[in-house]
């Protein structure tokens, strides 16, 4: 028996059919990845699973007695007046007990008296039952895994960011250890430490999870069953979502195979069909015309065989391309001794670096290390630095942010073309914006009303028309769908110029990136490679020589120590070496605290944040040494 069943769902809007006959079922053990393009359903299919929407006709019901928990892409669904640390059913028996207890310290008969102990008593093993007195710190454990600024943890609800909004409710459905986890883009607005967390909680989570996401890497490392959402049709495979599109891709090229032959079939019968009536052969002419007919019987099942059963119907794909401008320099950017500070803490000091022509730059780092900030140093959008940033004036760049505005959201997206490019006609605009799958009537939508991907459609396709030597890009993916994605990805390999790429995407790191900038704890960190290859040089080798054996070695020679000895300096060394890391620390943080005022930087919130988590696991290290 599943955990959640989804049988025969159908639904459609103005008579467009959205899920036609849909059937799922999601197990404790396993997690189901729904994909697909944008405005496929998927969303629609996991409301549907949770009674928010109705379907046209089918069934869904949840196992018996399970304890499910939901994620929606909308994180403003929670309790405002409510900080990131209140748990609803911990308050309430609190509340309940502080009262209970105050009646207990008053003057009650014998028979009262005993009457609010059983009260209490009852209240006291729910406390109990809910881990009250671990409760707090495992929301802030939870919380501070998912990289949530220490100093949000006691703000009103109302007043996070909407990333920080859904780490709070991501934690509390993580906190009440449901049976079934759904959850609809968990990874937006996660860094890459975060996203690594959640892994390896979905890994370890013995339930069922049904998830959407478009954070392939991500899809890879979870995945146990791919769900695929095309025109109304599901298809499942038991893979991850790489394995899915080599599979995807073999049985496309088989089928189109069998395709190709079968019109050759065709061809060659009809033309015999012709050349039997040409020489009053009418019964054999005959014979082979129903010969030909039951080939293309055959053709049609298979195509439509294609579409339902494999989701193999062609799609138009975004085709993006980027033209660089002239010629390039050597040197695109140069930053020498580069330090910013917000009051009195210091976010980077002292970096330098050089981006060259051509190359493609993973900057990465976690949320609140600077990573922004620096590009708009970089862009002429932060003068309040120390040291030098040379970013050439020759250089024609194009920016695409976070949040993607327009200067009148009310224009279609025809007349922001007409109005940015005003010496394009009419037939090239279209034909421009067709490129990005915006079709007929879809050019004149008002920007206000599209989605954030569709934004994200129309400022790349701006982009593409100022041919820019250089593409900097603060998280170019976000808000694509997979094949957006795929198609921004090729488009950036085919580019010739140079690109600077923020980015929490891994595969985006993997597939367009020749180098990684890092940055963390104020030190800019350059490695020659994509993520993978980075991540691989930052595992330690075996046969790499480690500072035990070192230490080792060296009182060996002397011949003073033994092995409890050798352990015992080592271990003196790890706890005088935290110790001073904790020291330094507590001196961070006390600067940032006495320099917050109304006007902080988010920025400086998340670095605050980072440097308490890492303050919090120092104690524990801390602690296990001198137990």
């Amino acid at each position: 028996m599943g955990l959640l069943t989804l049988q025969s769902i159908g639904k459609a809007y103005q008579n467009k059919i959205v899920l036609d006959e849909v059937s799922l079922m999601v197990e404790s053990g396993e997690c189901v990845s729904l994909v697909g393009a944008n405005g496929s359903g998927k969303s629609t299919l996991l409301k549907i699973a949770m009674g928010i929407e109705t379907p046209d006709f089918g069934q869904h019901y949840f196992s018996s007695g399970i304890k499910v928990g939901y994620l929606s892409q909308n994180s403003d669904e929670q309790e405002n007046g409510k900080n990131a640390l209140h748990h609803e059913a911990l308050f309430q028996i609190e509340t309940q007990m502080s009262e209970v207890f105050k009646k207990l310290e008053s003057d009650l008969d014998p028979k009262a008296y005993a009457e609010c102990m059983r009260r209490y008593e009852k209240l006291y093993e729910k406390f109990e039952a809910i881990d009250g007195y671990n409760l707090q710190s495992k929301i802030k454990k939870i919380l501070m895994g998912l990289g949530l600024r220490a100093g949000a943890l006691e703000l009103p609800i109302e007043r996070l960011s909407g990333g920080e909004k859904m780490r709070v409710a991501l934690a509390r459905i993580l906190l009440d250890e449901p049976d079934l986890l759904i959850l609809d883009e968990p990874t937006n607005h996660l860094d890459i430490k975060a996203i690594e967390w959640l892994e390896e909680f979905i890994k370890k989570f013995s339930g069922g999870v049904l998830i959407v996401s478009h954070d392939r890497y991500f899809l890879d490392r979870v995945t146990t069953r791919i769900a695929e959402l095309n025109h109304g049709h599901l298809t499942v495979k038991k893979c991850n979502y790489t394995s899915y599109i080599d599979q995807k891709t073999r049985i496309t090229s088989f089928y189109l195979k069998e395709h190709s032959n079968l019109k050759k079939q065709i061809r060659d019968g009809e033309e015999k069909v012709q050349k039997l009536r040409k020489y009053k052969k009418i019964k054999q002419s005959k014979s082979s015309e129903k010969e030909v007919e039951k080939l293309k019987t055959r053709s049609q099942k298979l195509l439509v065989e294609m579409r339902k059963n494999e989701n193999l119907a062609q799609k138009s794909k975004p085709k993006l391309s980027f033209k660089p401008a002239g010629h390039m320099s050597k040197d695109i950017v140069l930053v020498e001794h580069l330090t910013k500070q917000f009051e009195d803490y210091c976010i980077f000091k002292n970096i330098s670096f050089k981006i060259h022509g051509g190359e493609r730059i993973g900057l990465i780092g976690p949320n609140g290390c600077g990573k922004t900030t620096l590009l708009n140093i970089i862009l002429g959008n932060d003068a309040h630095f120390k040291g030098h940033v040379n970013f050439g004036k020759w250089v024609n760049y194009a920016y695409l942010g976070q949040e993607i505005n327009f200067e009148d959201e009310s224009r279609s997206v025809f007349e922001e073309f007409e109005t940015c490019f005003t010496k394009l006609e009419e037939k090239d605009i279209k034909k421009h914006l067709a490129l990005f799958n915006f079709y007929g009537d879809e050019v004149y939508k008002a920007i206000e009303v599209l989605s954030g991907g569709e934004k994200a459609r129309v400022e790349l396709a701006k982009i593409m028309l100022y041919q820019p030597h250089c593409l900097i890009l603060d998280e170019p993916t976000n808000h694509l769908d997979l094949e957006s994605r795929e198609a921004i990805e090729n488009a950036i390999l085919s580019f010739k110029g140079t690109v600077i790429a923020v980015s929490h995407d891994r595969f985006y790191l993997n597939q367009c990136v020749t180098r990684i900038l890092e940055l963390k704890n104020g030190e800019m960190m350059s490695f020659n490679g994509n993520y993978d290859q980075y991540c691989r040089a930052h595992i330690v080798q075996p046969n790499s020589v480690s500072s035990k054996s070192l230490v080792k070695n060296e009182i060996s020679k002397e011949n003073q120590l033994n092995e409890a000895q050798i352990q015992k300096v080592l271990d003196q060394q790890k706890k005088d070496r935290v110790e001073n890391e904790i020291l330094a620390l507590e001196d961070k943080i006390s600067k940032l605290n006495s320099s917050e005022n109304n006007s902080t930087d988010l920025d400086f919130y998340q670095m605050y944040g980072n440097l308490v988590v890492d303050l919090e696991a120092l104690y524990q290290v801390y602690y296990k040494l001198n137990l």
